[in-house]
């Protein structure tokens, strides 16, 4: 057995097999144990995933917060409060069609604090006359949540009272709130303990709009501060700032400025003492220094200044503490000073449509392809060798032991054997019913991908000479290259039935608004956001919640429709928002723009290198503009077009011949 495993060992260290290594909740892979292992299996990649990703992180893909409330996958946004509101949700929750409990996730403090697990789990039984078989405790040494269903009709539990036992590997979409009665600055913990309540229940909006929300209770008195503090947990946990500041609404909050009020404070517990030595009068005369019973200092800034002078309160800051205060800083600019933004009215695009036995539809796949449009068994049932190679060779080693030592010898590469003269009693119709099964889709009848794979398997065994024991060895191969060859067939098919349906001579299409695209103002999908210095107050989302530009010809472009007087607003399109149909995916233009007049206009910037592969997207923009009656216009921009005319003379003359 020892041998075995030693080989097993040999094959991982050698250069010929180097797995792929994925490593979930990797925030917690960060030990020295975690990396020689990970160096020891000869890792040729690896993938790691995480809600609380490091800083120093080499981010592959980032799903936004804006995307998963888009997919009603979280609950935002987190409404911050003094006072216990939940419930509130009781009620709702019952006239919600699906079954739904909302859960009370309390982090009470360590045993040698004040409020104590036991403190909390008393005051509700004894002042809010709560039944202990609601209440459930989920510490080291209580694991009452051990073996319970909580989305079980019949569970009764509705709080669930912790100290940090809840991280990684609790999950209930049920839990609505998080309610804090320790330091609401405790990183981590608290990101994690966060991230309980954020899972939207069933994946799916609810009726009731309380129940779209998570909901943050705080022991803290200061507005700013538990705002501040939750703002930076939600960076921590990988939201943009943007979203951060969008996705904390405080509830009930007071208003905080008037002519004659002064604002309120902010505080930081820092490690280090702060080098105040320097600063203007003006800054160090708003910021007040003392010690703490732990050895720390507490730094409370009183007032609200220039950003100027905040950036330099900043780097008077510990080097440790710096973006921590930075983010503070930001986030009360945002939330504070900064009046929330009205709703705006619902923006709305045409769409493109086709006249279907006298109905107008929207268009979708459906119109281009249908199993009585098209037949697999019209194309050749044949596979080159180009498609189909069933020769394989094999990299030969020799592993033997030497002494103490195990050695490793390379012998070679050879063709591996045939499969002719392997005995089988598999016939090519027994051999095309596997196949069949395989490769069973929507879309195509079963007969019919019957007959085509038993006519490629003929074809193969008569033109290319290859047995059906040989074929049924390399079954695997052959499957791989008939769906290869399927799916190219029905590509075909698609595009024809495309071209037909869309730009043929008799093509009905319309672009109307009778199914037109609405942008949902809480719901915008942006992956990030624009950070640049340029402001775009016209923009659908705020000038704030800017979807991020792909490079800054495009930001040019955004800014040339900002700036254009007949635009009244705009928005920055993102994938999954309005889109066009194309022969190979849906198309989805980067700007959309209501103009002064009523009419609409969509826009999309593509560097002169792309203009000809992406001529698809052109055509279907300008099928969109044509069948809209005059009320629909589309600019295909570059940065300079034939005519040497920059973007933003692209759009104005677009504009003046309309």
């Amino acid at each position: 057995m020892d041998c075995v495993w030693g080989c097993v060992l040999q094959i991982l260290h050698s250069d010929s097999v180097r797995p792929l290594v994925i490593v979930d909740e990797a925030h917690n892979a960060t030990s020295s144990l975690s990396y020689e292992v990970l160096q020891r299996v000869n890792a040729g990649c690896v993938v790691e995933f995480t809600a609380t990703p490091a800083e120093d992180s080499n981010d592959l893909h980032h799903v936004s917060a804006s995307v998963l409330k888009s997919e009603e996958m979280i609950k935002l946004p987190i409404m911050l409060t003094e006072r216990p509101t939940w419930q509130k949700l009781a009620e709702p929750a019952r006239q919600e069609p699906d079954f739904l409990r909302p859960i009370v996730l309390i982090q009470a403090e360590s045993k040698d604090k004040e409020v104590t697990v036991k403190v909390v789990e008393d005051y509700l039984i004894e002042h809010e006359k709560i039944e202990r078989e609601r209440i459930a405790v989920a510490t080291g040494s209580q694991r009452e949540l051990e073996g319970i269903n909580l989305l079980d009709p019949a569970c009764k539990v509705e709080f669930v009272i912790t100290v940090q036992a809840l991280k990684e590997g609790w999950d209930c979409s049920f839990a609505y709130v998080f309610c804090s009665l320790a330091t609401v600055h405790s990183k981590k913990d608290v990101e994690q303990l966060l991230g309980r309540v954020l899972r939207m229940p069933y994946a799916k909006r609810r009726a009731h709009d309380e129940l779209n929300r998570a909901y943050a209770l705080v022991a803290k008195t200061s507005w700013p501060q538990a705002i501040n503090q939750m703002h930076d947990r939600l960076v921590n946990m990988g939201f943009d700032e943007v979203e951060a500041a969008k996705y904390v609404e405080p509830k009930e909050q007071p208003t905080l400025f008037t002519e004659e009020s002064v604002p309120q404070q902010l505080t930081w517990m820092l490690r280090e003492a702060p080098q105040f030595y320097g600063l203007p009068e003006e800054i160090r005369s708003q910021v007040t220094v003392t010690t703490n019973d732990s050895g720390g200092y507490e730094v409370t800034f009183k007032t609200v200044l220039s950003a100027e002078a905040e950036a330099k309160l900043v780097e008077a800051m510990p080097q440790s503490e710096r973006e921590a205060v930075r983010r503070s800083l930001a986030a009360r600019r945002e939330q504070i000073l900064v009046k929330p933004e009205p709703k705006p009215s619902i923006m709305r695009v045409p769409q493109l449509c086709v006249w279907v036995d006298g109905e107008l539809e929207p268009v979708n796949d459906e119109h281009f392809l249908t199993p009585d449009s098209w037949s697999l068994l019209d194309y050749p049932a044949e596979l080159s060798e180009a498609e189909f190679r069933i020769e394989e060779r094999a990299d030969m080693y020799l592993i033997d032991v030497q002494g103490k030592r195990l050695v490793e010898k390379y012998l070679g590469s050879q063709a591996a054997f045939g499969f002719e003269d392997v005995p089988t009693n598999v016939t090519d119709l027994a051999l095309s019913r596997q196949l069949e099964k395989a490769l069973r889709q929507q879309g195509i009848r079963p007969e019919v991908l019957l007959e085509f794979i038993r006519k490629t398997i003929g074809w193969l065994v008569n033109s290319r000479k290859l047995s059906v024991p040989t074929l049924l060895h390399v079954r695997f191969a052959l499957e791989k290259a008939l769906r290869e060859r399927i799916e190219a067939y029905r590509q075909k098919a698609y595009n024809s039935g495309y071209q037909i349906r869309l730009f043929g001579e008799d093509a009905a299409v319309e672009t109307s608004y009778k199914y037109a695209f609405a942008f949902d103002p809480d719901n915008y999908r942006a992956t990030a956001f624009y950070h640049g210095a340029f402001k775009f107050p016209k923009h659908y989302y705020g000038e704030r919640f800017v979807g991020e530009f792909d490079n800054r010809e495009e930001e040019e472009c955004a800014r040339a429709i900002e700036t254009h007087p007949q635009v009244k607003r705009s928005v920055r399109n993102v994938v999954g928002m309005f889109g066009l149909p194309t022969a190979t995916g849906t198309f989805y233009p980067d700007f959309f723009a209501e103009l002064n007049d009523g009419r609409v206009l969509l826009a999309e910037y593509k560097g002169e290198h792309l203009i000809e592969h992406e001529q698809q997207k052109k055509n279907i923009g300008e099928r969109w503009e044509e069948k809209s009656g005059g009320q629909a216009l589309f600019l295909w921009a570059v940065k300079k077009d034939e005519q040497g005319r920059d973007v933003h003379r692209q759009l104005q003359d677009k504009l003046a011949k309309s």
